[in-house]
C-alpha cells in the first residue's frame, strides 16, 4: 500500500515543484527553500471584473443571427454559418482568475544537509527537516478549514530561529506593517480585456460599479523566545526557539450578481478578527482540529494496488525511473490518493468550485484565464468526488451551476428565444453564461448546461437524497432540458437535432474543402440533449411527476437523431463523414455517450465497436486531461491494459521548465515532480481524470447492476479497495488476488445485482 506522501531531497526550484495546501478558499504553494522561502498564495474569489447585466447587455441581433446560422447549416452552407456566428452571435469572453501574492521569508540558510520535505496527504500537511551549520530545523505548513488560515511554523534549536518576512502582490494595493502584522489592502482589475488575442491586458477603472473585488490579506507572526520587530519592509524575528506565521484573506465579494463597490460585504475587520483569533488559539489547537477534519475525509477510501518497495524514494526520482521500468505499483495509488488530497484541499463547503488550476495559480494572466472551461475540464475536476464519498466537496460545483443558471436563463431567452437556461464553453467567478468571443469552434457550443446538470443527477444517484433531488437538482435539470427541447430542430425524416452543431475545439473540411467547426449537427450535442432530457424524465419517475412537461420531454426524446457509424467503422462526430483536419485531436467529444454518459454499453455492441475504433484512430497521445479522459473511455470498454498504458503515459515525468501553453494533441504531457498534471502547462483536471479512471476500472454501476473489476489490468494482480461509494447510496469493500475477485461487501441503501466476468454472483463472495 502507498504511504500517501510525496518526498523530496531538495527545495522546490519552480512553482510546479512546490507543494500545494488549501482549505477550499485559501490556497498556497510551499517551496520550503531553506534560504529564501516563498509561499505563493491564492484566494478563490479573486477574479477580474464585475457582474454582467445579461438582461440589458445581450448582443443586438444575436437571436436573428442564430436563426440565420441555423438556416445556413440546414442548407449545408457550413462555412457561411460559421461566419455568421463569429460575426454576429458570439459575445464577450470570461474574466480572469488572479494570484493574490507571496509571503517571502528570508532566513539566510544558504546551505543545507540531510534535507527532506514531505507532503502528507492523510493529514493535509507539508513538512521539511534539514540541517544548517550543524543546527537542526523543522518547518510545517497547512491550511485550516475551520480557522480560515494558512499556518506555517518554523522550529529550530534554542535561539536559532531568525528571519525577515515581507509580502508582495502584483495587484494594486497598499501595504502597511504594524508590530507583528503585515496588512495588504488590494483591489482586482475591474475589467479584463475582452479580446482573447490580447489576453495579457487588464484595466483598472474608477467609474461607478466598475471597480473590481477588494480584499485584505493579513500576515501575523508569533514567536516562542527571541524578539519580533518591524519596519516598513516587514517583520523581523531574532533568536527565537520557534515562530508561527498565520495568513488569511477576506474579500468584499458577495455573489456573482452584486457589484462589490455597491453592495460588497465587510471584509477588513473580519480578516483582522480571523487572524487574531488564530494567533490566540495557537498552533497546537488549530493543527489538532485541522488533522481531525482532513484525515476523516481522506480516510473514507483506501486503495491498495500492491507495492514495489519504492515508497521511500524521492517522488521525482520515482517518476523518472518509472518512465523506463513501469514497475512501481504504488505510484498508481500515490497519484490516485493525490487527487483525493487535492479535492479536499481545493473544494470545500462555502468555497468556489475548482477552476482550471483549482486554487493554485501564480500567473497573471493565467493560461486560458484559469476560468471554468465546461466542455470537459470543470466536469473532470469532480469526476472522482462522489465515488470518494466527498459529498461536501461537491457542493461548490452545485452552487456554480445554480448561479450560472440564473444568467443562463437570460441568455436562453435573448440569444435563442428559448425556455430554460444555457451556458456555453466558459464560466467565471461572475457566472458567465453567453457564447464566448472569437471562434465558433469553442464559443458556439451549448453543452455546458446539460453536461453540468448530469452532475446534479449523479449526486442524487450516489446519495438517494430525494430532498436534494426535488428542491435543487430536478428544477435545474428540467430547465436545462427545456432549453434543448426548444432548440431541437427538424432535420427531416421525423428526426431532430441541435442545429447548428459543433464538437468542442475541433474542425473538419466541408464538402467544398473549407475548414470549419460548424456542421448541421454533432454527436456530442445531440448526446448531451438526449441525456439531459432522459435525466429529467427519470426525475419525474422518482418524484411521481406526470405533468405536461414529462409528456413534452418524452415526445422530444423520441425524435432525436441517433448516433451514426461511418464507413470505416468509427462513430461519426458530425452529421456527415467529413474529412477531419486533425485526425488525432485531443478532444474525443463524440464519445460522450460512452463516458461520462451510459448510452454506449455492452447492450449496444455495434456502438461499442465503433467507439473502440474511434479511439484506435485518435491514438494514445494527448494533453494531460485528454489522457485522463481516454483512461475512462478504455475502462468503459473493458480494456484495463489499454487504460493502464495511458496511465503510464500520464505518469511520464515532465521537468519544471516545460510550462508553456501546448494545447495540441501531441503535447508532451505527463506529470510534474510535485504530481501536478502537466497539460502542459499545469491544469488540475488531469489529476482527477486519472483517479476517476481507477474507479471505473474497479467497479461500475449501470441501473441496478454492479460490475466488479470490469477493466482490471494484468499488472494489478493483487489489490483491494475500501469505502468506494457507488450509485444507489452504497459503499463497496473489495479484494482480489491473482487477478481474481476473492471478496466483496456492499453496504447501503439500494440492492444491486452483482456481475463479475459476465455472470451474476452471490453476495459476499
Amino acid at each position: 500500500m502507498s504511504n500517501s506522501k510525496t518526498i523530496y531531497n531538495s527545495p522546490a526550484k519552480a512553482w510546479v515543484e512546490a507543494m500545494p495546501v488549501g482549505n477550499g478558499t485559501l490556497g498556497a504553494m510551499v517551496f520550503f527553500d531553506t534560504d529564501k522561502e516563498k509561499i505563493s498564495l491564492n484566494h478563490d474569489k479573486l477574479w477580474s471584473g464585475v457582474p454582467k447585466d445579461y438582461k440589458n447587455r445581450a448582443r443586438k441581433g444575436a437571436k436573428d443571427s442564430y436563426e440565420r446560422a441555423k438556416a445556413l447549416a440546414l442548407d449545408g452552407k457550413y462555412s457561411e454559418a460559421q461566419e455568421e456566428i463569429e460575426g454576429n452571435f458570439l459575445d464577450f469572453t470570461s474574466e480572469k482568475y488572479l494570484p493574490l501574492g507571496d509571503i517571502l521569508v528570508n532566513t539566510g540558510h544558504e546551505s543545507f544537509e540531510n534535507y527532506r520535505r514531505e507532503l502528507d496527504f492523510a493529514s493535509g500537511t507539508a513538512f521539511v527537516k534539514y540541517e544548517n551549520c550543524g543546527k537542526k530545523y523543522e518547518r510545517s505548513c497547512f491550511a485550516s478549514y475551520h480557522d480560515k488560515v494558512i499556518v506555517y511554523k518554523i522550529c529550530g534549536e534554542k535561539g536559532t530561529v531568525s528571519f525577515d518576512l515581507s509580502f508582495e502582490s502584483r495587484l494594486e494595493g497598499k501595504l502597511s506593517v504594524d508590530a507583528d502584522t503585515v496588512v495588504f489592502d488590494g483591489v482586482c482589475p475591474g475589467y479584463a480585456y475582452t479580446d482573447v488575442r490580447n489576453d495579457s491586458e487588464f484595466e483598472y477603472r474608477n467609474g461607478r460599479y466598475t471597480k473590481g473585488i477588494s480584499f485584505r490579506a493579513v500576515t501575523k507572526v508569533t514567536a516562542c523566545g527571541g524578539s519580533i520587530s518591524s519596519d516598513a519592509s516587514g517583520i523581523h524575528v531574532e533568536n527565537a526557539d520557534s515562530a508561527v506565521i498565520y495568513f488569511t484573506a477576506e474579500t468584499n465579494f458577495v455573489s456573482p450578481f452584486v457589484y462589490p463597490e455597491q453592495g460588497g460585504k465587510e471584509y477588513k475587520n473580519t480578516a483582522l478578527e480571523i487572524i487574531n483569533n488564530a494567533a490566540e488559539r495557537g498552533f497546537d489547537d488549530i493543527y489538532a482540529d485541522h488533522v481531525k477534519y482532513f484525515s476523516e475525509m481522506y480516510d473514507r477510501v483506501k486503495l491498495d494496488l500492491g507495492t514495489s518497495g519504492k515508497d521511500d524514494i524521492p517522488t521525482d526520482e520515482r517518476l523518472i525511473s518509472f518512465m523506463e521500468t513501469k514497475d512501481d505499483l504504488s505510484l498508481y495509488t500515490l497519484l490516485f490518493d493525490f487527487a483525493r488530497y487535492l479535492t479536499i484541499s481545493g473544494s470545500a463547503k462555502g468555497s468556489s468550485a475548482m477552476n482550471l488550476q483549482g486554487i493554485w495559480n501564480d500567473k497573471m494572466p493565467a493560461p486560458w484565464r484559469c476560468n471554468y472551461t465546461v466542455n470537459i475540464n470543470t466536469q473532470m475536476n469532480y469526476w472522482p468526488t462522489l465515488p470518494s464519498g466527498l459529498f461536501e466537496c461537491h457542493e461548490p460545483l452545485v452552487e456554480l451551476i445554480k448561479n450560472t443558471a440564473k444568467n443562463g436563463k437570460e441568455v436562453a431567452k435573448r440569444y435563442y428565444g428559448a425556455r430554460g437556461f444555457v451556458f456555453h464553453h466558459n464560466i467565471d467567478g461572475w457566472a458567465h453564461a453567453s457564447a464566448v468571443y472569437w471562434k465558433a469552434m469553442w464559443g458556439f457550443w451549448q453543452g455546458g448546461s446539460g453536461w453540468l446538470s448530469r452532475h446534479l443527477f449523479e449526486q442524487y444517484e450516489y446519495t438517494l437524497d430525494e430532498k436534494f433531488l426535488s428542491k435543487t437538482a430536478y428544477p435545474l435539470i428540467k430547465d436545462a432540458a427545456l432549453f434543448y427541447i426548444d432548440i431541437l430542430t427538424d432535420i427531416g425524416d421525423g428526426k431532430t437535432a441541435i442545429v447548428p452543431g459543433t464538437s468542442p475545439e475541433n474542425n473538419f473540411y466541408d464538402n467544398n474543402g473549407i475548414q470549419t467547426a460548424v456542421g448541421k449537427y454533432s454527436a456530442m450535442m445531440n448526446s448531451i440533449a438526449r441525456e439531459t432530457i432522459e435525466n429529467a424524465i427519470k426525475c419525474c419517475d422518482i418524484l411521481g411527476i406526470n405533468d405536461d412537461f414529462r409528456k413534452e420531454a418524452e415526445e422530444a426524446l423520441a425524435k432525436i437523431v441517433p448516433l451514426k457509424i461511418g464507413k470505416d467503422g468509427r462513430l461519426l462526430e458530425w452529421n456527415e463523414e467529413f474529412e477531419e483536419t486533425e485526425l488525432t485531436h485531443r478532444h474525443v467529444s463524440h464519445l460522450y455517450a460512452l463516458h461520462p454518459a451510459d448510452m454506449i454499453t455492452s447492450k449496444t455492441p455495434e456502438l461499442m465497436d465503433a467507439a473502440r475504433k474511434t479511439l484506435d484512430v485518435r491514438g494514445d497521445d494527448g494533453t494531460g486531461w485528454s489522457l485522463g479522459w481516454k483512461i475512462n473511455f478504455h475502462a468503459r470498454l473493458g480494456d484495463g491494459n489499454r487504460a493502464l498504458k495511458l496511465m503510464e503515459r500520464q505518469l511520464a515525468y515532465v521537468p519544471s521548465g516545460v510550462e508553456s501553453i501546448q494545447a495540441t494533441s501531441t503535447a508532451k504531457s505527463g506529470t510534474y515532480s510535485n504530481l501536478f498534471d502537466a497539460h502542459p502547462p499545469f491544469q488540475i483536471d488531469g489529476n482527477f481524470g486519472f483517479a476517476s479512471g481507477v474507479y471505473e476500472m474497479l467497479a461500475r454501476v449501470i441501473g441496478d447492476e454492479l460490475y466488479l473489476l470490469p477493466a482490471l489490468p494484468d499488472k494489478w494482480r493483487d489489490g483491494s479497495i475500501e469505502g468506494m461509494r457507488l450509485k444507489g447510496g452504497n459503499i463497496l469493500d473489495m479484494t482480489w488476488r491473482d487477478g481474481e475477485l476473492c471478496y466483496y461487501e456492499i453496504t447501503g441503501k439500494k440492492p444491486l445485482k452483482v456481475i463479475y466476468k459476465g455472470e451474476e454472483i452471490g453476495a459476499g463472495r
